[in-house]
């Protein structure tokens, strides 16, 4: 009986620990799962944050480009500025024959333009927005030079320049303009007493709109090159 009472206690006892590995299996938590489902979400994570930094470029790339036209129309308006040289050669008649002489580019103190003035003339400002050229020699003869304003109503104008003109001689005249570039719209006006000699021009082109008015005497020999000065006048 001992031999069986001892083989029935063996196999209790085998019984006894395999339970308890089993059961202290059982306790103890699957680790390893756990692990791969953090690497799962942190590899998930890692994912979602680069797609999302590609979805960004993505929008910064179908971002229109910043609007370059406005700086390209600045750096044409640039362009389109012309560069005046410091002297230029104007031809002119006086007394019955034509002359050239070198003219030097000179700033209006007083108004915002320029033009080229020949050496026997000066340039110096009469009053706010008016400048008078002069002749050295004989201050008498010299031309008005006003700049029309933006708005400018042209009938009236028109209308305060003949009565200005009035004032030399009742009689009026319009006279045709000079030939030059520079004066292709403009309108001309021109008085004589017998004594003194006023003209007048309204002159709108690409480089200026401006109003000159020539007094002189009559007679005298001074028109053709006032207005060719007159034809160099640039606004800034």
């Amino acid at each position: 009986m001992k031999p069986l009472k001892l083989l029935f206690m063996s196999l209790l006892f085998a019984l006894l620990l395999a339970g308890c590995g089993t059961a202290d299996q059982a306790e103890e938590p699957d680790n390893s799962a756990a692990e791969t489902n953090t690497e799962t979400e942190e590899h998930q994570d890692h994912t979602d944050s680069t797609q999302g930094d590609d979805a960004s470029d993505e929008s910064d790339a179908d971002e229109p480009a910043e609007d370059s036209s406005e700086n390209d129309s600045d750096q044409a308006n640039e362009n389109e500025q012309t560069i005046r040289v410091m002297e230029q050669n104007l031809q002119f008649e006086q007394d019955g024959e034509m002359k050239e002489e070198t003219a030097f580019l000179t700033k209006s103190e007083n108004m915002d333009y320029s033009l080229y003035v020949l050496p026997e003339f000066e340039l110096t400002g009469e009053e706010p927005n008016k400048d008078v050229l002069y002749f050295k020699e004989d201050d008498l003869h010299f031309m008005r030079i006003e700049l029309i304003p933006e708005g400018q109503d042209e009938a009236m104008l028109e209308e305060n320049t003949i009565a200005q003109l009035e004032a030399v001689s009742e009689d009026v005249q319009s006279v045709e303009p000079p030939q030059e570039d520079a004066f292709q719209n403009a309108k001309g006006f021109a008085a004589d007493n017998g004594e003194d000699a006023v003209s007048a021009y309204i002159v709108h082109n690409d480089q200026a709109d401006f109003k000159i008015s020539i007094f002189s005497k009559t007679g005298a020999q001074h028109q053709d090159a006032f207005l060719k000065m007159a034809a160099t006048i640039m606004e800034d």
